[in-house]
């Protein structure tokens, strides 16, 4: 369910195996689902540091043609120091190179190097990693990329004031990261990060952090030179490297995308330019967007949503005859948060004991293609992921209203008022507000839902001094790579404040613990990350889960080669072409 972090990034560094993150992308026609949701293979992973461009052809592909993506996601900028939700990247992935990249390849993932040589190379303590970039690099305007620019981007990404909600990892493990607040605020050099020559960047660490070459695949790491910065409103017109540019871009309405004439396919291992262009709307009616795909007349034929098909048209999808289905796998999960501050404990469990899962999921138009039952914070494949149910609901049901009452009668707390924000302009947030207007008063709850528009939902739930007290729709959380650690930072106390805390939970224990198995090495730290799972929701409850996500496309005739990012659990747009 949208909006969801960014997604897994594969780690063999840190964890030293191939993880159970997703699953190969696959054209759906007539399959056993369940029998084929419990046996989703691991993908392939592997780290490619000598890739070089171009990427290899895509049989059958020829350059040309239009491709129109339909999602009913607002997106009111596309800045690369805040990128951390999974389809406003994957759209960026298009138009902004980083120093390393992830791709889709032979049905798994791969790393290899974007606007670097290679993956990086660290220091013998651990406490310094260099990157040279390619030579000829270009902007969309003609200019050379230099490392100054990529130092640049870097600096900016700590202007969380100015760019709020986006990656920490910098915060935490660079040096001089706690304190720094980005060049608009701090003078002199940051210790951070040096440029020895025009190609060469360093970045310098309190504590080693093998899992630089993944997060160096983050779009923070997309140079931006100083004199273009444009602060704010940059991310309406991010200069591009990769092979698309902004054309034009009304927020929440239309992006369009065109070729970059600048882009040198030799320097680039991962993305092609066969479509003349992209054109991305926002605020779309998905089940509307998805019958039209699906009849795939005119130009519906070239035109994909990744919403997730509505329920009512999988039996259409699921036929022997369509073919206008791709699904894959995501190393996600959603549920809805509960703000630890503002509602009581005794109330957060009678909530969750009434928490109408079927009625919302069929509201929201979730479907087993798309969602399946969640009983854990960590999702399937994560190490340390241990199937338990401290909640006793199976993360399924449509809620014991009479439980959930007797527990806010027991703790005096009848009537308790439940404040969310929905968007006003997104049907499918209205439905489920309905849904939760009419169940949770039925548990005993006061409902007092607040109409936004849909862009303002995010911000506003995510405001620890606003009003709301559930984050509606719910959100979630994907792997950044397969280490327990960057699940659990969410109910870390640091994460208060930064734009994606689930629940504003800050609680000492919990904190110890987190930072105790983050410093351990995966392996040995999954029982304790499993054990600490089943402690948070038992005696904290900051979230309900709801679901464990997959990825599911309805993609139209003319579209070839639409694949799950494994990374991303959106489509990998930068591999699609146009039949001709």
């Amino acid at each position: 369910m949208k909006p969801m972090r960014k997604a897994c990034a594969i780690s063999l560094l840190a964890v030293g195996l191939a993880a159970a993150c997703t699953a190969p992308a696959q054209t759906v026609k007539n399959t056993d689902r369940a029998r084929a949701r419990a046996q989703v293979p691991p993908i392939s992973v592997r780290l490619d540091p000598t890739a070089t461009g171009p990427a290899p052809a895509v049989p059958g592909a020829r350059p040309g043609g239009t491709v129109t993506v339909l999602t009913a996601d607002p997106r009111t900028q596309f800045e690369p120091a805040k990128a951390y939700v999974n389809d406003e990247s994957e759209i960026l992935k298009l138009t902004t190179r980083a120093l390393t990249v992830f791709t889709e390849r032979d049905g798994g993932a791969v790393l290899m190097p974007d606007l670097a040589t290679d993956l990086g190379h660290a220091s013998s303590d651990g406490l310094t990693w260099t990157f040279h970039l390619k030579q000829g690099l270009r902007y969309e305007d003609g200019s050379s990329v230099t490392a100054a620019d990529e130092a640049y981007a870097v600096e900016r990404s700590f202007a969380h004031d100015v760019y709020p909600a986006g990656p920490t990892y910098q915060d935490d493990h660079f040096l001089g990261g706690d304190t720094y607040k980005g060049p608009y605020h701090s003078h002199g050099p940051f210790a951070g990060v040096s440029t020895p020559d025009d190609r060469t960047v360093a970045f310098h660490l309190r504590k080693p952090f093998p899992d630089m070459p993944y997060f160096a695949s983050f779009l923070l790491f997309s140079p931006v030179p100083e004199v273009k910065d444009t602060r704010s409103d940059y991310g309406l017109h991010p200069l591009a490297t990769g092979p698309y540019k902004f054309a034009s871009f009304r927020p929440s309405n239309e992006l369009v995308l065109v070729r970059n004439p600048e882009w040198d396919p030799n320097t680039d291992p991962a993305r092609h330019q066969y479509p003349d262009r992209y054109v991305v709307r926002f605020g779309q009616d998905p089940v509307k967007a998805q019958r039209e795909i699906i009849a795939s007349n005119g130009p519906d034929a070239m035109t994909l949503n990744y919403d997730g098909p509505d329920a009512s048209l999988v039996p259409t999808l699921q036929t022997a005859s369509s073919q206008r289905l791709v699904t894959g796998g995501a190393p996600c999960i959603s549920w809805t948060t509960l703000n630890t501050r503002k509602i009581p404990l005794p109330v957060r469990r009678a909530l969750a004991a009434a928490w109408p899962y079927e009625s919302y999921q069929k509201a929201a138009g979730l479907t087993p293609l798309t969602a399946e039952p969640a009983t854990t914070l960590l999702p399937p494949g994560a190490p340390g992921y241990q199937k338990t149910d401290v909640l006793g609901n199976g993360g399924a049901g449509d809620g014991d209203p009479a439980k959930g009452r007797r527990l806010l009668a027991d703790a005096g707390m009848t009537g308790f008022t439940l404040v969310w924000y929905y968007g006003v302009d997104n049907p499918a947030d209205q439905r489920e507000t309905e849904v939760m207007r009419e169940k949770l008063t039925a548990a005993g709850f006061t409902t007092k839902p607040v109409g936004v528009l849909a862009s303002q939902v995010g911000p506003k739930g995510f405001d620890v001094s606003g009003p709301a007290n559930i984050r509606q729709p719910p959100g979630g959380w994907c792997l950044d790579w397969p280490s327990a650690a960057t699940m659990f930072q969410l109910f870390h106390g640091r994460s208060v404040g930064k734009g994606y805390s689930a629940g504003f939970l800050d609680d000492e224990g919990v904190n110890a613990e987190i930072d105790k198995l983050s410093g351990l090495d995966p392996t040995a730290a999954a029982a304790g990350w499993a054990a600490l799972d089943q402690r948070i929701l038992r005696d904290d409850l900051p979230v309900i889960p709801t679901g464990y996500i997959r990825a599911a496309f309805v993609v139209g005739s003319k579209l070839g080669n639409v694949l799950d990012d494994p990374t991303f659990g959106v489509p990998d747009f930068s591999l699609i072409y146009v039949h001709r």
